[in-house]
């Protein structure tokens, strides 16, 4: 996957070197540019302005400041740790003059820059810059302050600081080899041809359907097995209520095993048994109440005895 730093300066040289401000014979070159547009500030100066759109095309305003001004994009670096005397690959290069323009390379003599509202290589225009231009200057120059090294979340891009905080090993030189080659296409599948008649489907033997036997039955076979197996599900549901009838008529008129016979041999039935069971519980019932009304009678006696003594 290709780091964020190479998308930004892929991005970056991607952008064609040319006059992109208006100019009229009275005013000369006016500030107004695509980039200013888009920031909410036409026709200012737009140096700072292009650095930051230029994250933003990538996706990565989210690290850097989105201001218009060279000091304060340089003091809000210095706050977070992130300025350095070093150019890296992305950073903002302050010159001095209040002009910024992102570094795209280096090396031990120089520092390689692209930026907006600049000029041409060579060119002078009284100090007001025109449009998107590259320039070499030599590292050692006066007119550099320092560098805005903004941190990328996903690494550290290429960087000449011997002790950059953001983790990458310093390097004596980087030079944009061009752009990283495009994904390959996804290849597009030929439509394959998935008609079937009626014929092959229903003859098509399904394997995991193997009987015990090893045969293997074909479509049509497992589905009139299926329809016959739901008719006998029907039926047994149908009859059902009459089995379980049966088969209780069955079981309750069956004699009880061995050790529920009676003194005389006989062994009774379940429905026996459970009737002598009732008769049984309603005489225990009846034996109770003629017991409680005894003890209630023998109390009422003990009573009046009690009175005629005293």
């Amino acid at each position: 996957m290709t780091p964020q730093w190479k998308r930004l300066l892929d991005h970056v040289m991607a952008v064609p070197e040319q006059v992109y401000e208006g100019w009229s014979r009275a005013e000369g070159y006016n500030n107004d540019n695509p980039w200013g547009e888009r920031f909410g500030e036409p026709g200012v100066p737009w140096c700072v302005i292009w650095d930051w759109c230029m994250y933003d095309d990538v996706g990565l305003a989210g690290i850097v400041p989105r201001v218009d001004n060279v000091v304060t994009f340089s003091n809000w670096a210095r706050q977070r740790g992130q300025w350095s005397e070093y150019p890296s690959i992305g950073a903002w290069a302050n010159f001095g003059n209040g002009h910024t323009e992102l570094v795209v390379g280096f090396d031990s003599a120089n520092v390689y820059t692209k930026g907006g509202n600049s000029v041409q290589a060579g060119s002078t225009d009284a100090g007001q810059g025109n449009g998107v231009w590259s320039h070499a200057t030599a590292r050692r120059s006066s007119r550099i302050v320092g560098y805005f090294a903004p941190v990328f979340p996903d690494g550290c891009p290429p960087t000449a600081d011997p002790r950059d905080p953001r983790g990458g090993r310093p390097q004596t030189s980087y030079r944009w080899p061009g752009p990283d080659p495009a994904p390959a296409p996804t290849p597009v599948q030929e439509d394959i041809d998935m008609t079937v008649t009626p014929d092959e489907l229903f003859n098509w033997r399904v394997p995991q359907a193997s009987l015990a036997n090893g045969y293997v039955p074909n479509l049509a076979e497992l589905l009139r097995g299926a329809c016959e197996a739901n008719d006998k599900v029907d039926q047994l549901r149908a009859d059902l209520p009459d089995i379980v009838k049966s088969v209780l008529s069955s079981v309750l008129a069956s004699p009880m095993p061995d050790f529920a016979a009676l003194p005389n041999g006989y062994r009774p039935s379940l429905v026996e048994a459970f009737n002598g069971a009732k008769e049984a519980d309603s005489k225990i019932n009846q034996l109770t109440a003629m017991v409680q009304a005894l003890t209630t009678t023998v109390n009422q006696l003990a009573t009046k005895l009690a009175s005629k003594e005293s």
